[in-house]
């Protein structure tokens, strides 16, 4: 790794759990690195995420009311890009350009570019540079107006983890995985993947008239499809919900009806979770993408869907994708029964590999941006 000159800290800051999850490995990749000290500040899902991951970040409360100081000593900022409302990492990205010093942000998927970066007028507030997952994703941005040299494609740092996590998951451990859910021989086990979209864009009512659903009325139509489908075709199912960081288990009333033996599951990792799974079922989140990365049968499920498909393996074909509610059974069954759009899948995914070490890549941006930054003062 680079050697760094300056001791003044690099302040990493994230606030939503998907930007956490993507800047974690950066961070701490530089901590690791003796001759720079980096300050983690986080708020909301992003301090356990962050505590758990034994990165040491400032809980909520503690750094709020000095962000301006902060981010005035530091040598370089680097922000996830949260859209909660709060949007810290958005005023750290303005304080910065404020106090003329670096800044580097890490987008974690494919939407809600400008929203991620623009401020209450709607004008973008944009870092030095914003590491991105792949071409797909430069090309969107360019479309909504971000300027060409802010952009640098990267890889997305979680997904380094996807890179030989099929062949560390043993058969062992999915069995064991099952076991412990209570899912026998003979039964199939679903795994939805919920996203918080209600809390995202302020209500339920809301996210339909933004995106065309929200998540209670496709939890819903999805375990009523797959019980049907189960009666029709003679099978047992259980039903494993896993809640996103930001939902309450109290949005799950769902959970106590009869006729699909349905529960939460909280753990274990994500990805652990979705290859113990027969099928993944939600809509667009990230770990959609991941498991269909990883060769388990996806299906996204976006009723009625307003704008632009997020989710880049509904284009690619690597998952499928139900935009009509009535056609949700004829994707179970592809889904579960279909060897040829299986074989098809594992092409596509050798297709269009990963990029590789994205976590190693951005911590080269950054030390190219402090690098740039020195040659400025001393030119000064």
């Amino acid at each position: 790794m680079t050697a760094f000159v300056n001791t003044r800290p690099i302040l990493a800051l994230a606030g939503d759990p998907g930007g956490a999850t993507a800047l974690a490995p950066v961070v701490a990749l530089l901590k690791k690195d003796a001759a720079r000290p980096v300050l983690a500040c986080a708020y909301r899902q992003a301090f356990d995420l962050w505590r758990d991951r034994s990165l040491d970040p400032l809980p909520p409360g503690t750094w709020e009311d000095r962000l301006p100081k902060l981010v005035a000593g530091a040598v370089l900022v680097l922000t996830a890009t949260s859209v909660n409302g709060e949007d810290r990492e958005r005023a750290a990205i303005a304080l910065a350009r404020q106090h003329g010093v670096p800044c580097l942000a890490v987008l974690d998927f494919w939407s809600n570019y400008a929203m991620r970066f623009s401020d209450r007028q709607g004008a973008l507030v944009l870092p030095d540079r914003i590491a991105i997952m792949d071409e797909m994703a430069r090309q969107e941005m360019l479309v909504a107006g971000f300027p060409s040299a802010s952009l640098v494609v990267t890889g997305q740092p979680a997904f380094d983890a996807l890179l030989g996590a099929h062949t560390a998951f043993t058969p062992q451990r999915r069995s064991e995985l099952r076991r412990e859910l209570g899912v026998e021989e003979d039964e199939l086990l679903a795994l939805f993947v919920s996203q918080p979209f209600a809390a995202i864009y302020g209500s339920r009512e809301a996210a339909r008239e933004a995106i065309g659903f929200a998540e209670d009325e496709v939890l819903a139509l999805c375990r009523r499809t797959l019980a049907d489908f189960a009666c029709r075709h003679g099978l047992r199912f259980v039903f494993a919900v896993r809640p996103h960081p930001r939902d309450a288990d109290d949005i799950f009333p769902e959970m106590r009806e009869t006729g699909l033996r349905s529960l939460l599951w909280k753990t274990p990792d994500r990805l652990d979770a979705a290859m113990s799974a027969d099928i993944v079922i939600g809509m667009n989140s990230v770990l959609l993408y991941e498991a269909a990365r990883l060769g388990c049968p996806v299906v996204s499920v976006q009723p009625g869907l307003l704008g632009n498909d997020a989710l880049p393996s509904n284009r690619t074909g690597l998952s499928l994708v139900v935009y009509d509610k009535d056609k949700l059974g004829n994707a179970l069954t592809k889904a579960l029964f279909d060897d040829d759009w299986r074989t098809q899948r594992r092409i596509e995914v050798d297709k269009e590999p990963l990029i590789p070490s994205a976590t190693l890549r951005i911590v080269q941006e950054i030390a190219k941006l402090l690098e740039s930054a020195s040659r400025s003062t001393h030119k000064n």
